[in-house]
């Protein structure tokens, strides 16, 4: 059976030179290409890019979409300003993406929203988020969302609903995640199902089975020592 492309969103950053100009270089962590690889699918990196049909050209290669992690997502997309906590934005990013799961929709193609993937889709989608969860009133705010040590490693559990995608994956209700965010959503869209929260009431996942939308808060590509996490990928690229 012929594998599965897997189209990736990708990033940049600069890198300064002292003898010449900087070098903004393009760049993916490569946890997502050996989850996709190890879950029997094809990783193939899409180019960020400003340019629409190039977008479409390079998504009719693909099978599925994969939007990766990153940098915190301009508030202007939620009708916000932006707040004193909020992070480093990256606007070609978010358009880049915006493009990307716009077509990808088109194409009726299988997405899956990772970390900041999953804040995207849910803004896209007429959601909002918190800018930072220290403004975020909750009498049980201890749990860790951006741990500081390894992030191969959970530190905290989420619930899982039944009869949604990850319960179908894990066969559980509560499972151990890892965590690195400081965003979370806030409203979640009224297109999809709430499909995973930590005890403090953070959007853990959400899903839209009819457009084969799932995503998840923590990062399943950091833990693949844990042979269920490798799971969410699998089950990903078998829905295709």
């Amino acid at each position: 059976m012929k594998k599965k492309v897997i189209g990736i969103s990708s990033d940049f950053f600069f890198i300064e030179n002292k003898v010449s100009e900087s070098f903004r270089r393009l760049f993916i962590n490569e946890d997502y290409t050996k989850a996709i690889e190890l879950a029997g699918g094809i990783p193939l990196v899409i180019p960020l890019s400003n340019d629409k049909e190039l977008l479409k050209e390079t998504l009719s290669l693909c099978d599925a979409l994969l939007l990766t992690g990153g940098a915190d997502i301009d508030p202007f997309l939620y009708n916000e300003e932006r707040t004193k906590n909020l992070g480093n934005i990256k606007p070609e990013r978010d358009f880049y993406e915006k493009e990307l799961y716009s077509i990808a929709k088109e194409m009726k193609l299988p997405i899956l929203g990772i970390c900041r993937g999953m804040q995207l889709i849910n803004v896209l989608e007429g959601g909002t988020l918190y800018q930072d969860l220290g403004y975020r009133e909750c009498k049980e705010n201890n749990i860790e969302h951006l741990q500081k040590d390894n992030k191969n490693y959970p530190c905290h559990y989420v619930s899982i609903e039944e009869n949604s995608y990850l319960f179908e994956i894990f066969n559980s209700k509560k499972i151990a995640v890892n965590s690195y965010h400081h965003q979370a959503v806030k409203k979640l869209s009224s297109k999809f199902i709430l499909t995973a929260q930590s005890s403090d009431g953070i959007v853990e996942g959400f899903e839209n089975k009819e457009e084969k939308i799932m995503c998840v808060q923590w990062h399943p590509e950091k833990m693949l020592d844990d042979c269920k996490m490798l799971e969410i990928f699998k089950f990903f690229i078998s829905r295709i």
